[in-house]
């Protein structure tokens, strides 16, 4: 399949390159898990406020986006070149306990698995 020059801003992203079937897989990815949580989460998420109800499943999708995306080739290839970027990119992502906060979830679980994925 061919590839696609991804813009520099998006390389820690998507990395350089990706297929046009990665770049959709990702975004798939990402609805669905947005569906998801949005789905299996309605009862905390209605007390939760439209903005708050927002930002939690714009978070659901870039964390269920970005989970695809870290399988892809184009950006394993880019970390894989780049170990100390990759170490960084894990560490500034709060993501899980930003998600906990904001859809009323307990933050112990979400920031295990935080401390879990810095240390992989």
């Amino acid at each position: 399949m061919k590839t696609i020059s991804i813009p520099s801003a998006l390389h820690e992203v998507f990395g350089e390159e990706q297929t046009l079937g990665s770049l959709v897989g990702v975004l798939l990815a990402g609805s669905v898990g947005a569906t998801a949580f949005y789905v299996l989460g309605a009862d905390t998420l209605i007390t939760a406020g439209i903005l708050r109800t927002s930002l939690a499943l714009l978070l659901a999708f870039d964390i269920a986006a970005g989970c695809a995306a870290n399988f892809t080739r184009g950006t394993s290839d880019f970390y894989a070149r780049r170990a100390a970027k990759r170490r960084i990119f894990i560490a500034v992502h709060l993501h899980l306990p930003a998600l906990a906060l904001l859809a009323g979830l307990p933050l112990l679980p979400s920031l295990a698995a935080l401390a879990l994925s810095i240390a992989a």
